[in-house]
């Protein structure tokens, strides 16, 4: 089945419980874009209708935080409580947390 932005923008109520409204909604629209094209910012702009500029930040600091690692993406948005860390990486994005790994 092939995923599309209105199944990305559903998902975004389901999990955040926010609209398109919020100040984090484009957040959670670029990191649930990157999980369907992967972190390449065009790909992510052409399938999220994000302004480049919003996708070239987003792009940076998910970098920067080690969301994006190489061409993947280093998330366990999809393992059991999956939502809660979609939340704080989008928090991670929106300057709210720091994101440690593994290896800090």
């Amino acid at each position: 089945m092939k995923i599309t932005l209105k199944m990305i923008e559903k998902e975004i109520k389901k999990v955040a419980k926010i609209t398109p409204s919020d100040t984090s909604y484009n957040t959670y629209l670029f990191l649930l874009s990157s999980s369907i094209v992967g972190p390449n910012i065009r790909k992510i702009r052409k399938f999220s209708g994000l302004p480049l500029a919003d996708v070239q930040r987003f792009s940076k600091l998910a970098r920067k935080s080690k969301i994006f690692v190489g061409n993947k993406l280093a998330v366990e948005w999809f393992e059991k409580n999956g939502g809660i860390a979609l939340t704080c990486d989008a928090m991670v994005l929106d300057g709210l947390l720091k994101r440690a790994t593994k290896n800090d």
